[in-house]
Order: C-alpha cells, then structure tokens, then sequence
C-alpha cells in the first residue's frame, strides 16, 4: 500500500538502456529484468528511490506489442516523450497514473544520440525533418527551409544532435562520414550548413562546465566546436523562393536592397532566380548589373568581382537586374564567393521591390 508494489514482487531492480528523471521519479525503458529483454516496456520508480523499479505494479505500458523498441526517453514540463524508431509517444504525466496524451507518426528517432533537452524544450531530428517539443506542442524546424532530398542525404543512422546553450543553437550532424553540421540558431530562426568540419570518427558531444561542445577524435586528442566566422572561397547563401503571399499572382520585380558590411572586397557575387529555378548548380542563376549603387548615392556598390567593401559600415546596396523582371510568380536570390570571402562579411536584411499584376 505504500510502495505501490506487492512485497512478494519478483524483483526491485532492472536494467535498462534510457532514463530519464521527472517529479522526482526515474522512468526507465528498454528493459532487461528477470532474465528477460523487454524492449517496449516503461517502468517508474517510488518518489525519491530512484533506483527501485519492481517487475510489478509500476509499469507503464502506452503501446506495446508494436514491433518497435524503445530508443529513447526525455521529460520537460511535466510531459514525456517516450522514442521508438518510428514514432514519438507524448506521455502526460501530471496524475498519479500517467497517460497517453499525443501520438506523432514519422516523428521517431534511430538512436538514444539523435535528441537533446534544450532551456524551451525537447530538440530531435530524423529523415524526415528537426523538430522541438516546447510544452505545448511540436514545431518543425526544417519545413521550408531545407529541402527534403538534402536533408535525408544529411542524416544518418548515428546523426547526433546537441545544443550549444551559449550560443542558443541546435547542431545536427550527418552527410558523409558524419563530418557535416546543420546549424539551427533560434534568434534568427534559420540554418547554416558547414561542411568537413569533424572527424568521422568521434565520440558523443559533451558539454562542459563552461557550456561549450567539446569530443574526442579518432587521434585520442579533445576537440571544441568553434563556429566563430573566418575567411572562405566557399560561402554560399540561398534564400527561400519568395511569392510574397500568394503564387498564382504575377508580379513585377524592380530592384533588391540589401543591407551589408565588410572591411575588405567580398568577393561575393548576387544572383537571382524565378519561378522555382534551381540555383544550386548550374545555372547559379542571372547576375545583378554592375551599374548597382549604394541606396541614395550615385557611388558603385558592385563590380565584376560582386560586393565591394563599406570599410567596416553597415550600407545598403541597391542591385538592379540588368533587364526587366517581369510576369514572375516567384523569385529566390543567391549570394556566392567568387573568390575569398572575408572573415567579417555580414547580411543584415534584403528587401525586394515589387508589385502585383492584376488578375487576368
């Protein structure tokens, strides 16, 4: 009556391969007890005996016998979501006996590596997107902005994700080797792509007392994730395909501001595209007119070469389209290195001048 469990129960202890702790109660999955695996099963502990999980009347079974094993649990507000491969299970656990409150089809994970808590939620990624449980319900932070075929490339069956919580950012790794990273910020709302940029053979991400990501390579040495900017050939930013509100609408195109700051020559070519024309390879798409000024002035803000320098100031280039933009439904613009980029180029913001056509 106290403990909740019979005193002629079997056994008190378990193995198991996921825990995680919430009210003050273990829950553990995965489990090997009394000589047998049960790989869907859930069980929690008493309130303050952690390590007390009886084979009997502690066991929480929200679907089971589904030819799925649990990969992974994790708690945040008073919710657990309980991993299978295949799906995530959202666990209501603010009664004395816990419930089934939410089931997400496509939403599972492949290994224990591939989720992480986060200070606003739960962080998970798999083939089918990145998403993030923030107590009330399951965003998708890769719709729309990633392309479906370049994020299933990306993942991998040992994809690890991990939160840098100094920088408030989620990194996802994967590609080939699992020496890619997809970086999400959360100020910003968007991704960054770095490539070749760990070891293919790694351990586990760990964060240490100073919160900074740190592993260990395949050469025994300790490495930190460092994402602080430094001089490329190879930038490359690709911006969403803009219908500005509504598709079946023709418009007409004028000119692109963008706003930006560099000590030195960028080297950083502008492209624009329309209508859905990728811009990935070849063609880059069509370049601005070098006949571009910065806004107001009558000074040239793009060469042969691309942008040009602003001595370290934030200035806005107007960047016209050698010819008319006209009857687009959409339009996506491409910024690439044509040759070292250096370390402190920064985008502010771009604003595109249009306007509808009416409606035949």
């Amino acid at each position: 009556a106290m403990n909740g469990f019979k005193p002629s129960v079997e056994t008190i202890t378990a193995n198991y391969k996921t825990a995680t702790v919430l009210n003050r109660r273990a829950y553990v999955a995965n489990i090997y007890q009394n000589s047998e695996k049960h790989g869907d099963r859930m069980i929690k502990s008493n309130a303050n005996s952690f390590d007390v999980i009886p084979s009997e009347g502690k066991g929480i079974d929200v679907v089971v016998n589904d030819g799925d094993s649990i990969i992974k649990l994790e708690s945040y507000a008073d919710r657990i979501l309980q991993f299978k491969k295949n799906v995530m299970y959202l666990i209501n656990a603010t009664r004395q006996n816990e419930f089934l409150e939410d089931v997400f089809v496509g939403k599972g994970i492949t290994s224990p590596s591939a989720s992480t808590p986060t200070d606003i939620g739960i962080a998970w990624a798999n083939e089918n997107g990145a998403y993030l449980y923030d107590g009330k319900s399951v965003h998708n932070l890769s719709d729309g902005k990633i392309k479906e075929s370049e994020w299933q490339t990306h993942i991998t069956a040992s994809t690890d994700v991990t939160y840098h919580p100094l920088r408030k950012k989620i990194f996802v790794t994967g590609g080939s080797g699992g020496q890619d990273v997809y970086e999400y910020a959360f100020f910003t709302k968007s991704w960054t792509k770095s490539t070749s940029k760990l070891n293919s053979t790694k351990t586990n991400f760990v964060i240490d007392k100073d919160n900074e990501i740190k592993y260990v390579g395949s050469d025994k040495k300790l490495y930190k994730w460092d994402d602080s900017s430094s001089s490329s050939n190879s930038l490359k930013i690709l911006t969403r395909d803009f219908y500005f509100s509504n598709p079946a609408i023709r418009k007409k195109c004028f000119k692109f501001y963008v706003s930006y700051r560099c000590t030195g020559t960028s080297n950083v070519k502008v492209y624009y595209g329309t209508n859905g024309l990728k811009l990935t390879g070849v063609p880059k798409g069509t370049e601005v007119d070098t006949a571009s000024t910065f806004g107001g002035t009558s000074t040239n803000c793009y060469t042969t070469t691309g942008l040009v320098s602003t001595d370290g100031e934030w200035k806005q280039a107007e960047l016209l389209p050698p010819s008319a933009i006209n009857n687009v439904y959409s339009i996506q613009l491409h910024f690439e290195s044509s040759g070292i980029t250096p370390s402190d180029f920064e985008i502010n913001d771009i604003t595109i001048i249009y306007r509808e056509k009416p409606l035949k």
